[in-house]
């Protein structure tokens, strides 16, 4: 079915939604209050007491906190040494706030670089509102809102001082222009506007994060352009005005950075970065085609306990311009990343609010609710949802019980919550009952947030070396800022210990440069330690046995134990080792 965009028909306009919630009848200011509201419950659950996490947050954390330190608001570094992956738009922003922030907060404070991600969250959520009222109906958008919010996926990218929080709001802000262009190009204001905005968008998200929006985008116009006969609708974009706009705010700092490092960060990031993610899995992080679509089971959660009963509906409603657009954005995009050989988790989120807008249309149609849906297609849905859910009750039962914590209970009170809240979202489904799914899925996601980030994660103290490194340097009076560690190169130890941590390659060099008085301090595997203490004796120095830190390396899957050894101070009576019952004391001691 196609008609002119000038009149665009728009779901729901005729049909009583079969769901509803508590703010259909709020003014939207009010609504987009309260959505506001939601998502800090949703996200700051552990904003502030989650230690900096390794390996992406932390690398960015310090090359922002570098930029800002140092005034050279162009080039990226990580220590000394140049970061040409990413452009720079999310280090100003990470590093604008931490100059704000760090003052109150402490400069060993991670939270002030994950500001930018909280409300980069916010921001798409709120656009994704906007957008839904636009596409379908204020139910509608009421809904694929709460079920962005409160997806997982999103939950860890809002506490994680990384890009992709702040990329999806500026791709949900391009792809609302876009809709607005291709629904309804005549209507006021001016597609003008819209247009200038949409390139500008464009031109915000290569600066965050290089050409992805443009793929997004680009994939959205191609589908369009296929399945509609109707193509008038392009002139509108205006691309020669919009290729200006985009040169206008990328080219001056791809100009300043090309000056600054002789070239070598288009040839990094494009080859080294974005291009060779495409053939092979970058990083041991490859995986089968189809791996998103398993991962969506937990990611999505817990809108992926009805998800797949909404596929029938958007499959019958593919014609109409709202679900074609929210198709053109989800599928050719999905494809491409199932198809790229690097596969990390966060790469599908740019999507997701193309299936919260569909998930929640087809629940607002009373041809696709949940009673509309075939038994098949209601027994695959729930099998489904039920992986997913499974997925979340196996990761916070086997990851204490692998560090050794047993079940705790924050891990039981999690459990629960995933299953009572299934249990509720799912009546309240069956029932079309719109206020209590609006409501029992925020309680779940609200009790999620509290169980996991605030209640579980902070207290599996092996995973947080690096924290706990920095917190017996303090306690021992070590100098933090003369560091050197062997075997433990993770960026979170720069961060929290600062630029001048020395990463050493091997103990011979970590000797040496104690020996040569760049570094006082030395982490050392506890197996090399005596072959440590032995060379430095070589030199004419000793150094003493001060703690040994036992922890899981969730990037390596390996145990290590790291013995802090600090060069003798004066007077100090020197130790050239642990005897085997303080050994033993201390292991029992930094063990969980």
């Amino acid at each position: 079915m196609h008609q002119e965009h000038g009149t665009p028909m728009l779901l729901h306009t005729t049909n009583v939604p079969a769901l509803s919630t508590d703010l259909d009848r709020r003014p939207p200011r009010r609504v987009a209050g309260w959505l506001v509201l939601l998502c800090l419950l949703f996200f700051l659950p552990g904003f502030t007491s989650l230690p900096p996490t390794d390996r992406d947050e932390s690398r960015f954390a310090q090359a922002s906190r570098q930029m800002w330190q140092s005034g050279d608001w162009v080039t990226i570094r990580f220590q000394d040494d140049e970061r040409n992956r990413k452009p720079a738009g999310v280090y100003w922003l990470q590093a604008a706030s931490a100059r704000i922030l760090a003052p109150f907060a402490g400069e060993q404070a991670i939270w002030p670089y994950r500001i930018p991600s909280l409300l980069g969250a916010i921001a798409a959520v709120l656009l994704t509102y906007q957008l839904g009222q636009r596409l379908f109906s204020r139910p509608v958008a009421a809904l694929s809102a709460l079920f962005l919010a409160s997806s997982v996926l999103l939950g860890v990218e809002a506490r994680l001082a990384k890009t992709d929080a702040v990329l999806l709001a500026v791709i949900v802000l391009a792809q609302g222009c876009l809709a607005r262009l291709y629904l309804d190009p005549k209507n006021k204001p001016s597609p003008i506007f819209w247009a200038v905005l949409f390139w500008i968008a464009q031109g915000l998200g290569i600066l965050i994060k290089g050409p992805i929006i443009c793929a997004i985008s680009g994939l959205t116009v191609a589908w369009l352009t296929i399945t509609d006969d109707n193509r008038r609708w392009l002139r509108s974009l205006r691309p020669g005005w919009g290729l200006l706009i985009v040169a206008g705010l990328v080219l001056p700092w791809i100009i300043a950075i090309s000056i600054a490092t002789e070239g070598r960060f288009v040839r990094d990031a494009l080859l080294g970065d974005l291009l060779a993610k495409v053939p092979s899995g970058q990083e041991s992080h490859g995986a089968a085609p189809g791996s998103y679509l398993l991962s969506f089971a937990l990611t999505f959660w817990p809108a992926s306990l009805f998800a797949l009963v909404a596929t029938p509906w958007v499959w019958r409603s593919r014609n109409d311009p709202a679900v074609r657009f929210c198709i053109a954005w989800l599928l050719p995009t999905w494809l491409m990343l199932e198809l790229v050989a690097t596969k990390l988790p966060h790469y599908i989120l740019p999507v997701f609010p193309a299936a919260s807008l569909l998930v929640a249309a087809a629940l607002a149609s009373p041809k696709g609710t949940w009673q509309a849906a075939a038994p098949g297609a209601r027994v695959l849905a729930g099998a489904f949802g039920a992986f997913g859910g499974s997925a979340l009750i196996a990761l916070c039962v086997a990851i204490p019980w692998h560090l050794g914590f047993g079940i705790p209970v924050a891990s039981l009170f999690t459990v629960a919550t995933v299953i009572l809240g299934s249990l509720a979202i799912v009546y309240a489904l069956k029932d079309s009952d719109g206020r209590r799914l609006f409501r029992w899925t925020s309680v779940t996601a609200i009790a999620f947030a509290m169980s996991f980030y605030l209640g579980l994660l902070p207290r599996l103290t092996p995973l947080w070396i690096s924290p706990r490194i920095a917190e017996s340097l303090q306690a021992h009076e070590l100098a933090s800022d003369r560091v050197t560690a062997v075997g433990y190169h993770e960026p979170s130890l720069v961060f929290l210990l600062g630029r001048s941590t020395q990463l050493a390659a091997s103990t011979e060099a970590a000797a040496k440069l104690l020996g040569n008085g760049n570094a006082k301090v030395a982490l050392i595997p506890r197996q090399d330690a005596q072959k440590f203490l032995e060379l430095l004796k070589e030199r004419g120095l000793g150094a003493t046995w001060w703690d040994e830190i036992r922890g899981f390396n969730y990037n390596g899957g390996d145990w290590m134990d790291l013995a802090i050894l600090a060069l003798d101070r004066p007077n100090h009576v020197h130790a050239s080792g642990l005897s085997h019952d303080n050994a033993e004391t201390n292991h029992a001691r930094q063990s969980p």
